[in-house]
């Protein structure tokens, strides 16, 4: 069963304005995807994410842990937060009326893919007794979930590698053996930071896809779309 959610932890994050185009659509002339940062409160009231580990039959990034979630469809996504619920649905077979949408980070640049991602950030309400997926084998291969505060915390388990065509040092975090890196790390380095107003305890930078853009107040834009 889970327990009841920080509230102070859900205002932190949908208090949070960031830089970043509008919702509704993708920038003009980038390749625009989104993930879902999933949050959960265990048992032991402890704020969880949820994580996949890639399907080793795909072509890019098999193996590779990630968060649920992929490109945006102008055919079934009238919006980059659409995008987010329905590959999350479509990989671990969790339903977007399951989900609260609680924020929406700035976007970020995956340099390898030269992907704009834009994280948005949903809860499962306390009304959910059990955390369950079904995960898709052609896409993931396992489910697992890691503590949300873990990514702010310079343990045995953190790493991070400097990289010559990079500005910003790759950041790794260990759980369970499996390695967080990259895209992924980063994004959950910028969400507890917020949920926690806690710095981490490395120097960080979150690779903003936009620096220079118009602050947006993203919490309306999400009531306005939910």
């Amino acid at each position: 069963q889970t327990a009841p959610m920080d509230e102070m932890v859900l205002e932190r994050l949908a208090e949070y304005s960031c830089f970043g185009e509008d919702p509704r659509g993708p920038p003009p002339g980038r390749r625009h995807a989104a993930v879902l940062v999933i949050l959960y409160a265990s048992n032991r009231g402890e704020l969880r994410t949820v994580l996949t580990v890639r399907s080793s039959s795909l072509t890019h990034h098999p193996g590779e842990v990630a968060l649920p979630g992929g490109r945006f469809d102008p055919h079934a996504d009238s919006n980059i937060i659409d995008t987010a619920y329905r590959e999350t649905e479509e990989e671990i077979g969790v339903r977007r009326e399951m989900l609260k949408t609680i924020s929406v980070l700035p976007d970020i640049l995956s340099r390898v893919s030269n992907f704009v991602v834009t994280p948005v950030v949903a809860v499962y309400p306390n009304k959910i007794q059990k955390v369950k997926f079904k995960p898709n084998p052609g896409e993931v291969s396992c489910v697992f979930t890691a503590p949300l505060k873990k990514f702010l915390h310079r343990s045995k388990e953190y790493s991070f590698h400097i990289l010559p065509e990079d500005q910003y040092p790759l950041h790794v975090q260990k759980h369970n053996n499996r390695r967080v890196m990259g895209l992924t790390c980063n994004i959950l380095i910028e969400t507890a930071r917020i949920a926690y107003a806690l710095e981490p305890e490395f120097d960080f930078q979150y690779p903003c896809a936009r620096p220079d853009g118009d602050a947006l107040d993203q919490q309306e834009e999400i009531i306005k779309i939910e």
